[in-house]
Order: structure tokens, then sequence, then C-alpha cells
């Protein structure tokens, strides 16, 4: 019996693997609660490339990248429908700079990662606490140039301990919502301008739940989450959802 060939995914520093999701990985990864959707994503760049420590490292464009061309291998099995140019934004690998600097305010972005929203979801209960979540994560630079006072921001390390990003990225999103309205608003407009020099893979959006894809769909641009496992069928998605009752 001859092996049956692995998809080999280019991401902006790696090439992955995409076997095939076992059923005992797939309830590997049921063990954990449904609403930690980036933890299961991680579970399953973990378990599929045997890469540790990858998933943290790798950007959120990356991670939903994955999760769709999984999702899709999948689905084919049973359908021809699955379509990834709806939410798929063509890319340039070198193209994509590591991060962005606007020369004119001093203030730069960094790609959030996953590391970063792992903690995120544990920490965030609403779109205001995603926004100044991210903003804490990807942010650093002279931010006083857009909101005065003496506020300069170093780059958030990945690497620090998941109790020192926590109390970093809290303390961060605390001065963020002291900002008066009119300098909030200033620096969450320049905010959005500045990440779009990152894009890559996917575009994303944040709501109340969290990180969710923007597709193309119909000639209008709309929101969909994508979730780890929502591509289990038959016996096996029924074991993923009692498994954690």
């Amino acid at each position: 019996m001859t092996d049956v060939a692995v998809m080999q995914l280019q991401l902006l520093e790696h090439v992955v693997p995409i076997p095939d999701l076992t059923i005992g990985q797939a309830m590997d990864i049921a063990k954990i609660p449904e609403r930690f959707n980036e933890k299961r994503i991680s579970a399953l760049i973990t378990l599929l490339t045997g890469y540790q420590g990858l998933a943290d490292q790798l950007t959120v464009q990356e991670r939903y990248y994955f999760l769709l061309n999984q999702q899709a291998l999948s689905q084919n099995k049973y359908s021809a429908e699955s379509n990834l140019s709806e939410y798929v934004v063509e890319t340039v690998e070198s193209m994509v700079p590591k991060e962005h600097l606007d020369e004119t305010t001093g203030i730069g972005v960094q790609h959030i990662r996953g590391a970063h929203v792992c903690l995120l979801e544990a920490i965030c209960e609403n779109l205001f606490d995603w926004t100044c979540g991210l903003m804490a994560c990807q942010l650093f630079g002279n931010l006083s140039s857009i909101v005065g006072g003496d506020m300069v921001w170093d780059k958030l390390d990945i690497s620090l301990t998941q109790n020192e990003l926590s109390k970093q990225i809290l303390a961060r999103a605390e001065t963020l919502s002291n900002l008066s309205e009119f300098d909030f608003n200033n620096l969450a407009e320049l905010f959005d301008t500045l990440i779009l020099n990152l894009s890559h893979y996917v575009f994303t959006s944040i709501d109340n739940k969290g990180i969710t894809v923007i597709g193309e769909v119909a000639g209008e641009y709309m929101p969909a989450r994508f979730q780890a496992l929502f591509e289990l069928r038959g016996h096996a998605r029924q074991l993923a959802r009692y498994i954690v009752e």
C-alpha cells in the first residue's frame, strides 16, 4: 500500500504539513472547552504539524489560513463545494513585513500571534476588551505623539511567561481605557490604518466573542467565525460535543 500524500502548506516562514486529523487527535482537541477556540486551534496546529510552540509563534492570519485549508481538505471528502477564494487573500510571503513603523508619528505595529490571542480569549469579555487587547499587544513606540503625556511602549514579547504577558496586556489595556474619548478614537483610527500594512492570507476582525475572518460573499464583505473541529461529522461530531460534559 502506498502512503497517501500529505498537503504541504506555505506560511510566512514555515512550510507545514496538513495530514488527516485522526479521531484520537479530534477527541484530544474536544477536551478543550469550545469557548476557547484559539486554544483549540493551537492544539490542532500542534497535533497536525508535530511542531511544539509553532502555534504560539504564528500570526493570527497564518493560524486561520491553516484552519481554512484543513477544513477544506476534510470537507472535500464529503463535498466538492469548498471554496477558499471567498476568504483567502493572495499573499507574497517575502513582501509581508515583520512589523510596520509610521515614521510620521513614531508609532509602530507588530503582528498579533497565537500566544497573544490564546491569552486574550481568557481575559476579554466583549468587543471593547478585544479592541484594547489587540492594541495592547500590537502597538509600540511613541504613542505620546497621538495621546500626549509620556506614553512610550516597547514591543510586547511573546517569549514572556503567560503570567508576565497577561500583566503587561492588562496594564496597557487599563491605560487605554483611561484615555479621553478623543485620544482613544485618534489612536484606534491610526491603529486600524497601520495594521493594514501587515495584511496577509486572510483579513480578520473581532466581535464580542473574538476573532472573525472577513470574506467576500455575493459582493459583500461579511465576517465569519471559523471553529476548530467544525468539519467533524457523524459519530465523531456527537462525541466531540459531549466529551467535555
